[in-house]
């Protein structure tokens, strides 16, 4: 561009080898990204055929010994001051074919491959695609030789986060019967055991501490007992009494006397009416066994 006017650069020699800023118009607010293409002439590709160097711009193909057009260079681009619309490049090769493109964040539409936020996984950002990457406290498995997509291009195998350090949490237990039971489910005792021994005959038992007062974050049991509180308040109101035969308390107070007994009568889980009984242990309690002491059985006993 010279004088207002845009002219061939070819026919102005001096600036073939001058740096050279250039504007265009490009709308939006998207990044864009300019590529500078060297340009190669066909008699120069033809004549250096079979040797093992190229002229520049030129590249030369080791694997078919030949020269061939030269990858494309990204150039940095800026904003014109007071122009919207308008931005710039410098380059110090003008005779070049150059191309404007509007990069896509694949990080920000969810388009990429990387680990979650959760997964401890990372995504920047770059032009043309995207590098994947993790956060502090976990380590890339296995480890990308470049930064690129988390699926490696070449042999297919996808990185993944792994927390350098295990954080123990809370773990959830649920019990519950395989069988059916025509005369409900009674529970005497649930007991927690840091331990399990081998007792004789090779059988494992409970041992070490009881810490069954420690897993007492929270207990829930399955309910399928028909008790609608507009219609059978006093019904509901006995079935969710402290001292209610149906209370999940009576299980974890180590008292031989109380039992837990299952709302539903006829526990079948094949058709929906099975019980079960959950509790939660805190990270920082051990429990390696669970006792569960089963009240008299009245038909056949669970399993």
């Amino acid at each position: 561009y010279e004088n207002g006017e845009c002219v061939n650069a070819e026919q102005v020699p001096e600036l073939l080898d001058a740096s050279t800023t250039f504007q265009f118009y490009f709308p939006g607010e998207a990044p864009v990204y300019v590529f500078r293409f060297p340009r190669c002439s066909l008699s120069s590709i033809a004549s250096n055929v079979a040797v093992t160097a190229c002229p520049a711009p030129c590249h030369y193909d080791a694997a078919a010994r030949t020269c061939s057009f030269a990858p494309p260079e990204r150039l940095e681009t800026t904003v014109v001051a007071d122009a919207p619309g308008w931005r710039q490049a410098t380059t110090d090769s003008p005779n070049s074919d150059f191309l404007a493109a509007v990069d896509l964040d694949e990080c920000a539409e969810g388009t990429h491959d990387c680990e979650s936020d959760e997964d401890g996984g990372t995504c920047t950002n770059v032009p043309g695609g995207w590098e994947c990457g993790c956060k502090a406290g976990f380590a890339q498995m296995p480890e990308r030789a470049t930064p690129g997509p988390a699926t490696d291009p070449v042999t297919g195998v996808r990185s993944q986060c792994v927390a350098e350090a295990y954080t123990p949490t809370d773990q959830y237990f649920m019990i519950h019967h395989t069988r059916r039971l025509p005369f409900s489910w009674k529970i005497q005792d649930i007991r927690a055991f840091s331990r399990v021994e081998i007792g004789t005959a090779g059988k494992m038992i409970c041992g070490g501490e009881e810490v069954t007062d420690q897993i007492l974050v929270s207990q829930e049991a399955s309910g399928t007992y028909p008790c609608d509180p507009n219609s059978d308040g006093d019904l509901c109101a006995q079935l969710n009494a402290e001292d209610s035969p149906y209370s999940v308390a009576h299980m974890f107070d180590s008292d031989p006397a109380t039992e837990w007994k299952s709302h539903c009568i006829d526990c079948d889980r094949s058709q929906g009416t099975g019980a079960w009984v959950s509790f939660q242990v805190p990270d920082s309690v051990e429990v390696q066994c669970i006792r569960v002491e089963q009240g008299r059985c009245d038909g056949t006993c669970p399993r």
